[in-house]
């Protein structure tokens, strides 16, 4: 599997159903000056050839459960803010993750996204659409909703207000002059997947190919 015998390496045994780890490396392109075992990784340093910086590379076994990889996690995480050397991580965090399939209007084929955890970032943001920009009415809105009054003493609270005034009073006048204009584009979405999945279904002749 390595293609060569000349190799280097450091490992870290099993432990009960947990399975061991190790770090393989070439001494010929990476010369190692020290070695780290720890409780949930092996972790190397030193010089890779072509690189100027020292390379600290980590193979990680997570923990399992909350308490211990939150503390795991916080402790690699300032490990790497304290330290301005290049890394690489790499092996099992053990982290719930996700997938999901994007549309096609993203790339040339359906991408993945792979997430650890769904993150509530709050409110949504508001949406522009680029038929607002060239509205003269649109600027107008803008204008009255933000110069309403605000009364909190505190300048982030009022402009955290201002700016949701702002968003209630363009979505109350793009609906009034466009019309649901974000279900027209979400329609408009869904049949051209609908045509994507079909062109993938379909085997291409010649002709089709333009052979």
């Amino acid at each position: 599997m390595w293609g060569s015998v000349n190799y280097k390496y450091i490992q870290k045994a099993a432990v009960g159903r947990s399975g061991g780890m190790a770090l393989i490396w070439d001494p010929n392109m990476f010369q190692v000056d020290q070695a780290v075992e720890g409780n949930y990784f092996l972790a190397i340093k030193g010089k890779l050839k072509g690189l100027s910086n020292d390379l600290i590379v980590v193979n990680v076994y997570g923990p399992h459960e909350d308490e211990k990889k939150r503390n795991f996690l916080e402790s690699l995480d300032n490990l790497m803010k304290f330290n301005n050397d290049d890394w690489i991580l790499c092996g099992n965090f053990n982290e719930d993750l996700s997938v999901r399939v994007l549309d096609r209007k993203f790339s040339d084929h359906c991408p993945l996204l792979l997430r650890s955890k769904i993150i509530d970032y709050g409110p949504k943001p508001i949406k522009v659409f680029n038929s607002w920009i060239n509205d003269k009415g649109a600027e107008e809105i803008v204008t009255s909703a933000w110069n309403v009054e605000t009364n909190s003493c505190r300048p982030d609270i009022n402009f955290r207000l201002k700016l949701k005034n702002v968003k209630l009073a363009l979505k109350e006048w793009s609906k009034e002059k466009f019309g649901k204009l974000d279900v027209e584009i979400e329609k408009a979405k869904l049949e051209a997947n609908a045509w994507e999945k079909i062109a993938d279904s379909r085997e291409l002749n010649e002709t089709k190919r333009g052979i």
